[in-house]
């Protein structure tokens, strides 16, 4: 769906069409993290998150932005698009759920990022309750590629998270594109989009088991035209 020329909304579906998750036992949950040596199938580049006519769709929108000069390509999809390797290096260990258990098929769509050159491109996430602001790189595999995108993951507005605060900072410091992590609040985000820069604030409720709850802002971040990438304002 397209505002103009402001903006341009790209809705993935990464539930239905996707491989089932890296070495799942049928019958069985998926384990809580998984890493490259004892989960090999984790880098399989057959596998997906998307489907290949969901991901060619995508590739071919993005390209569509370009070519309409779209100020805005926005990616919304239903979990966290940045990686969050929960070891420090060399170690690795990744939610097999996200998009860290299908790198192959996040790695083709940052591929179609950098070759549709969209102007601006952001993406929206959400399902693990908790906040997350991160810089997308070219190649998460290389912590030193461009930074291409800029990502907003939303936390729940009322469900509690399962993770620590201080286990979310953590996460945070073993990935340094991850610029915010946090788990213990909950709230919900708003965008104000102009043509020369996207600002989003992350807005927190002091209890939400209190229907008068005060709210405040915990968190902005803007991305300017042009400049991929987040930065605290």
């Amino acid at each position: 769906h397209a505002w103009g020329r402001l903006l341009r909304f790209h809705m993935l579906d990464t539930r239905q069409y996707r491989d089932r998750q890296p070495c799942r036992v049928p019958g069985e949950e998926s384990p809580s993290s998984v890493t490259p040596t004892g989960c090999p199938e984790l880098r399989d580049p057959a596998r997906s998150i998307l489907g290949s006519y969901q991901e060619r769709w995508l590739e071919q929108g993005l390209a569509q932005d370009a070519a309409l000069g779209e100020r805005w390509s926005v990616v919304a999809q239903q979990t966290i698009f940045a990686q969050r390797n929960y070891k420090p290096l060399p170690a690795e260990s990744y939610h097999p759920s996200t998009w860290d258990g299908y790198p192959a098929s996040r790695q083709r769509v940052l591929d179609a990022v950098q070759g549709a050159g969209a102007r601006n491109t952001v993406f929206l996430g959400g399902d693990i309750h908790q906040n997350y602001v991160s810089r997308v790189l070219a190649d998460f595999s290389r912590p030193q590629s461009p930074v291409i995108a800029s990502e907003f993951c939303g936390t729940s507005i009322a469900s509690a998270s399962g993770t620590a605060q201080s286990r979310a900072q953590e996460i945070a410091d073993n990935n340094p594109h991850i610029l915010l992590a946090r788990s213990d609040r909950r709230g919900y985000a708003v965008a104000d989009v102009t043509p020369g820069r996207w600002l989003t604030s992350l807005r927190v409720l002091d209890d939400v088991a209190q229907p008068d709850s005060g709210i405040s802002t915990l968190a902005r971040f803007a991305v300017d035209d042009c400049v991929p990438g987040p930065r605290a304002v």
